[in-house]
């Protein structure tokens, strides 16, 4: 095979990938549930946006402690949400 034709090949082999991969949906646009935004000011708090509703809640922790053991097996509390802004 001559160098043309390997570089057409190659060519026409992205271009085809490029035409193609318009026909599949992005995987972050395509999941279903709700989608947040978080924003913190310290390690004890975070503040959550859910960007479909506009809907705020923040979560805490119970403790101050950077243990990996200690903050994986003690859930965060979390506030119900506010109405969304308008």
């Amino acid at each position: 095979m001559s160098g043309s034709k390997a570089l057409f090949g190659g060519l026409a082999l992205i271009a085809a990938a490029i035409v193609f991969s318009g026909f599949s949906p992005v995987m972050g646009q395509s999941r279903g549930g709700d989608s947040f935004q978080i924003s913190s000011e310290s390690d004890l708090f975070v503040w959550r946006v859910n960007q479909a509703t506009g809907e705020v809640s923040f979560c805490t922790r119970n403790n101050d402690s950077r243990s990996s053991s200690l903050v994986s097996s003690s859930s965060p509390f979390c506030s119900g949400s506010s109405p969304a802004v308008r």
